[in-house]
């Protein structure tokens, strides 16, 4: 498996993700992700977030941790694309959230460059989702950006998880008066 993922198979894909979602073996499931990781693949992210959530399935407490970080080393192969917000941004963000509660991302910097810019989205769901992303890097860079979008958001769900997300950096926010 590992080889067919060096090599970047495209044919092996298929059987590869069969084996990670079928096997019992820890050992094996993390191969076969690692396989699915290293073939730098934007199409793979959905399928290793996929496999990611679903590591409970290992029933003992150190399976399940050793698949989680198979799963966080797979992600962190395609670091720089994920944070590129390539395949899409939801997926990317939900990859960049599983990444930061295991282990963290290298570059902390470029991803929180690249999620500032969904805090403007059209989108309420894609901001939400950036939002909730950016609460988890612990750089002060977070706070001031959380701060700044609270200052022009109208929408109440946005302000509401605006302010969920700065509770998580520290910052309570009591009757529209910011407590530090």
């Amino acid at each position: 498996m590992v080889s067919s993922g060096r090599l970047g198979d495209e044919e092996a894909i298929e059987t590869i993700e069969s084996i990670a979602r079928k096997t019992s073996n820890v050992e094996i499931f993390g191969s076969a992700v690692h396989s699915l990781g290293i073939m730098h693949k934007p199409q793979l992210i959905p399928i290793i977030l996929d496999l990611w959530n679903n590591t409970n399935r290992f029933s003992l407490p150190a399976d399940k941790a050793m698949a989680d970080l198979s799963c966080w080393s797979a992600m962190r192969e395609n670091e720089g694309m994920i944070i590129e917000m390539n395949p899409t941004p939801e997926i990317a963000m939900k990859a960049i959230q599983k990444m930061q509660g295991l282990h963290g991302v290298d570059d902390e910097d470029r991803a929180i460059d690249a999620l500032q810019k969904h805090l403007a989205s059209p989108d309420q769901g894609i901001k939400i989702l950036a939002i909730q992303t950016l609460a988890g890097f612990e750089s002060p860079r977070v706070k001031d950006l959380l701060l700044e979008a609270r200052k022009t958001e109208t929408n109440p769900i946005i302000l509401s998880v605006l302010e969920n997300s700065l509770l998580k950096q520290g910052i309570v926010i009591i009757n529209g008066k910011i407590m530090e």
